[in-house]
């Protein structure tokens, strides 16, 4: 019966990153990931350059107006990267975990750690008792717009919000954009865009009302970069009640409050 100490259930960001910390302190540990291949759900991902003055924050370079740069990164670069710097045999995939339990007769893999970061459908999460996250009720399209020639944006990140529709972009090379739309109170019919193409018009369709500039780079987006999802949450009191670790099983710190692109952490309960 094989032995593991650190299990890490999901081989996204969290899960990657929390192996590599613990590699890079010497400490060995076993990624879970349930696809086949090493991904990420998504688009880009953006690095926020933050001053700390005597432990204080004093200015963060995200927003309209933003001091410093900000830098964005393709998801599934990111992820590839850090699965390349994990030790051979640390991932493995295909690995789905249908539950978890305690049990003292040994009759299933042993394993003395345990880390969620398996997303908000989390097996872990429901091992712990964590209540289900909730709908928030916006849906976000995110994607990529290239430019054949230099797109001339400054390297910051833009946020617009006009009415029910919040829009924003952010270089990530001097010819690709990583842009989204999030609609918030969307339509119910959005559940059952079909094809790239609805998705695209759906997206179009929301930033009506935006600058020439700001259409023309969702009109011109790659069409298969296109994503859409439900932005989901958990509540404060699920996080100020709930039981983020039993024993020595846990989760990541995603799993306290689910990721959207406009969601912020001053609104407590979110990211």
């Amino acid at each position: 019966m094989e032995e593991l100490d650190i299990v890490i259930v999901g081989g996204g960001i969290a899960g990657l990153a929390t192996s590599l910390a613990l590699h890079r302190k010497g400490i060995k540990s076993v990624v879970l990931e349930r696809s086949e291949s090493v991904r990420s759900e998504g688009a880009a991902f953006w690095i926020r350059d933050v001053l700390i003055e005597k432990g204080i924050k004093r200015r963060e370079s995200v927003g309209p107006a933003s001091y410093g740069e900000v830098r964005g990164v393709l998801r599934n670069d990111l992820v590839r990267a850090l699965a390349h710097a994990l030790p051979l045999g640390t991932l493995r995939l295909g690995c789905h975990i249908l539950s978890v339990k305690l049990d003292e007769t040994k009759s299933f893999p042993i394993v003395h750690v345990l880390i969620g970061c398996d997303g908000s459908n989390s097996v872990v999460s429901r091992f712990l008792g964590l209540n289900p996250t909730k709908d928030l009720g916006s849906r976000a399209i995110r994607g990529f717009t290239n430019y054949p020639d230099d797109h001339g944006f400054r390297q910051e990140f833009i946020r617009i919000k006009m009415d029910n529709v919040v829009s924003g972009r952010l270089p990530i090379t001097h010819k690709l954009v990583f842009w989204f739309v999030v609609l918030r109170n969307c339509p119910q019919d959005s559940n059952f865009l079909k094809n790239q193409e609805d998705i695209a018009r759906l997206a179009l369709a929301s930033v009506r009302e935006f600058s020439e500039e700001w259409k023309e780079m969702v009109k011109n987006c790659d069409m298969d970069s296109l994503y859409i999802n439900r932005l989901r949450y958990r509540a404060p009191w699920d996080v100020l009640s709930g039981k983020f670790r039993r024993g020595t099983v846990t989760v990541g710190r995603r799993q306290y409050a689910p990721n959207g692109p406009i969601l912020r952490t001053r609104m407590f309960g979110c990211a």
